[in-house]
C-alpha cells in the first residue's frame, strides 16, 4: 500500500501541478487585493467581503450583488482536480492490477489525495487571510460569538469541509462524465447563492449568512460528507466487480 500511495501521489501531482501553480497565486493575489481594499470599503475584513453573498433579507428585497469572489474560490479547486483520478486509472490500471492492487484501494487513496488537496488550498487561504487581517483589517475576526484563534480554527475547518464536499460531488459525477463533474458542483454553488436555506451545507461557507445558521448545519454538512465518501467507495467497489 505504501508503494501505491507513493506512486499514485507522484503521478497525481504531475497531473495537477501546473493548474495548482497557476490558480493558487491568482487566488492569493485576489485575497490580498480584497484585503487591501477593505480599508476603503464597508466590510470589516477581507473574509467578510471575499466570502460574501446575498442574505435572505437582501434576496427578499431584490438587493442582489453576485458573489464573484465566493463563486470563483470554490470553482477553482474543481478545475485543479478535474478528472485527474480517471486519467490516473486509465494510464496505470494494468500496472496496478499487476501489483495486485484493487480498484477499491485506488479509490481509498484518491480520498486521501483529495483531502490533502483541500487541506493545501485551505491552508494557503487561511495564511493569506490572516495576513490581510494583520495588515489591513478594521476589526478583529470572529465567527459569531467566537473570536481569536478559535474563530480562525473554526473558519479553517468550515472551508476544508466545504472544499472536500464539492470535490467529492465532482468525483462522483466524474463517473458519468468529466463535464458533468464540473457542471453539477457549479450548479449547486449558484443555487446556494439564491437559496439561503439553513439546511444547505454549502451555505456555511458564506460569511454573511453565518449568523442565521444553526449548529445543526455543521452536523448536516458532516453527514452529507460521510454519505458522499461512502457512495464514492461503494461505486469503486461496484466498478471493480463489473
Amino acid at each position: 500500500m505504501r508503494t501505491l500511495r507513493q506512486v499514485q501521489g507522484y503521478h497525481y501531482w504531475q497531473l495537477i501541478k501546473v493548474r495548482f501553480r497557476l490558480i493558487m497565486p491568482v487566488l492569493i493575489s485576489l485575497m490580498l487585493t480584497v484585503g487591501y481594499q477593505v480599508t476603503d470599503s464597508n466590510y470589516p475584513h477581507a473574509i467578510a467581503q471575499f466570502f460574501a453573498a446575498p442574505t435572505a433579507v437582501e434576496l427578499a428585497h431584490g438587493e442582489i450583488t453576485f458573489p464573484v469572489f465566493w463563486l470563483g474560490y470554490f470553482c477553482f479547486p474543481l478545475i485543479i482536480v478535474n478528472n485527474s483520478f480517471q486519467q490516473l486509472w486509465q494510464a496505470h490500471a494494468v500496472q496496478l492490477r499487476g501489483f495486485q492492487f484493487s480498484k477499491l484501494s485506488f479509490g481509498r487513496l484518491n480520498l486521501q489525495l483529495l483531502g490533502l488537496t483541500a487541506l493545501a488550498i485551505d491552508g494557503l487561504t487561511i495564511v493569506t487571510l490572516w495576513l490581510t487581517q494583520s495588515w489591513w483589517s478594521k476589526v478583529a475576526f470572529s465567527v459569531g460569538p467566537i473570536k481569536g484563534a478559535s474563530a480562525w480554527a473554526l473558519w479553517a475547518a468550515i472551508l476544508f469541509l466545504e472544499l472536500l464536499l464539492l470535490l467529492m460531488v465532482q468525483q462522483l459525477c466524474n463517473i458519468v462524465s468529466p463535464a458533468i463533474g464540473l457542471i453539477i458542483p457549479v450548479v449547486l454553488l449558484v443555487l446556494t447563492i439564491y437559496w439561503p436555506n439553513p439546511q444547505n451545507p454549502l451555505g456555511l461557507a458564506i460569511y454573511s449568512r453565518l449568523p442565521a445558521l444553526q449548529p445543526a448545519s455543521v452536523l448536516w454538512l458532516l453527514g452529507c460528507l460521510v454519505l458522499l465518501i461512502g457512495g464514492y467507495l461503494i461505486s469503486y467497489r461496484y466498478l471493480e466487480n463489473h
